[in-house]
């Protein structure tokens, strides 16, 4: 079949008809080609504006660290800022430490003579329990407010633990209890997500939390690593968790948790900077959320500049982790769902 030498022959055959001849010429192609192209772009933008559907599923987060002093209140403070101030997430707090734990001095609210009121529902302030305490006793709560916060209806459910006491999570519906099993059916079969979020330093302790938290709830949680950067942000500063080669040589110690937390649970990593201390005192002693630092009366301008540059290093981090929609940004009206 004789055609021009600048088109392409495409042959339909229909029952008894004559054959049908199509021709596309090269500029068709081109044309086909940059549309095509034109909406894998369109694709792409969508997915880096978020403007994909995420799932909506309500989260149950725990903070987690095996020792005291990694950061987890910090951390609890921060993405508690998020929740309410930022994104407005009808969210839940929760204290394991009892009402001395600074995330529940950061959220809950005082009388005139500036106590802490209780019995502030949590969606309002935050709840405050002592998970080693077995039961209710005196009017203070005990780690059964772990499990019962379930009943709240908030779209985010958050739960700052107290150092190393995961383990006491398994007793509190089996006295007997050797796992999470029944933890982990019950968080279920109220159609929440678990997400845990372990706070880690320099120190091997805070990394071998990891490896503990995965052991308990295996695949039935989303995991995020939460590295405290007060110390540094390199990976040379977190020796444990990503590696590091021994002064005589040899083989790499550590990483290993790393390793696995990220191949096979997908496991994102958060940087969680730096901030003053003596900057972070002043605003929970004022009860001033970090977005609302301007409002502070006792900030110095250097301070207020800290805690300014300290929300942009975490709001980046937040989105180019991808944790923001692990952690809560999801039910903003900015995701389309």
């Amino acid at each position: 079949m004789n055609t021009k030498s600048n088109q392409k022959t495409v042959v339909q055959i229909e029952k008894k008809e004559q054959p049908i001849i199509n021709t596309i010429t090269p500029n068709d192609d081109v044309d086909a080609i940059e549309e095509n192209q034109k909406s894998g772009v369109k694709k792409l933008d969508d997915i880096l504006n978020k403007k994909i559907k995420v799932s909506k599923q309500k989260i149950f987060a725990i903070i987690n660290s095996n020792k005291g002093g990694s950061g987890k209140s910090f951390f609890a403070t921060a993405l508690g800022n998020k929740l309410r101030v930022d994104w407005k997430v009808s969210s839940a707090f929760f204290d394991a430490d009892g009402s001395v734990g600074s995330f529940a001095i950061a959220f809950s609210k005082r009388d005139k003579d500036g106590k802490i009121i209780a019995g502030v529902a949590p969606e309002e302030a935050v709840t405050f329990y002592d998970i080693r305490q077995k039961n209710d006793e005196d009017g203070k709560l005990g780690r059964g407010a772990f499990i019962n916060s379930l009943a709240s209806d908030a779209d985010v459910v958050l739960h700052d633990m107290a150092g190393g006491s995961l383990h006491e999570l398994k007793s509190i519906l089996d006295e007997d209890g050797t796992d999470m099993d029944a933890i982990i059916d019950t968080i279920e079969s109220y159609g929440r997500k678990i997400v845990v979020c372990n706070v880690i330093d320099a120190g091997m302790a805070s990394t071998a939390s990891v490896a503990d938290a995965i052991r308990a709830f295996g695949h039935h949680a989303e995991y995020v690593t939460v590295l405290n950067c007060r110390e540094g942000s390199k990976e040379s500063d977190f020796p444990y968790w990503f590696g590091y080669q021994p002064s005589s040589g040899g083989e790499i110690k550590g990483g290993k948790v790393r390793k696995r937390s990220i191949e096979e649970f997908n496991a994102v990593e958060l940087k969680l900077p730096a901030l003053n201390a003596s900057t972070r005192a002043k605003l929970e002693a004022e009860q001033i959320s970090y977005s609302n630092y301007q409002e502070s009366s006792i900030l110095t301008i250097q301070e207020k500049g800290q805690v300014n540059q300290f929300l942009k290093k975490f709001n980046e981090s937040l989105e180019s982790s991808g944790a923001e929609d692990i952690l809560g940004h999801q039910f903003t009206d900015e995701v389309v769902g």
